[in-house]
């Protein structure tokens, strides 16, 4: 009885390891390969301004109205989370870019930066405080 204990508890074990080994790795066209599942990370205003530095593109995803009032320095693209064809312009991005996106409190461009992590981008970064916890520079 105690080696069929034992045997199931070393079964049960081998199982939840290989269940938490494919949490993290997704199968990709060649079945010989694997790579890592993409998350979206978020960063601090500091750790956000020197992404922008190695060259990231950084993504405003408020509405035009709040961007008219002011949009962090170095954001090229403006896509509203919230338009009928943001889905389709964000798959129009360059999926092996690094991206940077931001909304006015970090929860706007955390849904969008998971649907880009959804959608095959790899390298996106969500600013946690928004722009309202922006210490650099702001453009108009």
């Amino acid at each position: 009885m105690k080696t069929l204990i034992i045997s199931f508890f070393t079964l049960f074990h081998l199982i939840a390891g290989c269940q938490n080994q494919q949490k993290d790795r997704a199968v990709t066209d060649n079945p010989t390969q694997t790579q890592q599942i993409a998350k979206v990370v978020n960063v601090s205003p500091d750790e956000f301004m020197d992404l922008q530095k190695s060259g990231a593109v950084t993504i405003d995803v408020r509405t035009q109205e709040e961007v008219n009032d002011g949009y962090i320095d170095g954001a090229t693209v403006f896509i509203d989370v919230y338009a009928p064809d943001f889905s389709e312009r964000m798959n129009g991005l360059d999926k092996t870019k690094t991206y940077l996106v931001y909304c006015r409190s970090g929860r706007r461009s955390l849904t969008a930066a998971q649907f880009m992590v959804d959608n095959g981008f790899t390298q996106v970064y969500n600013l946690t405080p928004g722009i309202l916890g922006w210490t650099g520079q702001i453009k108009k």
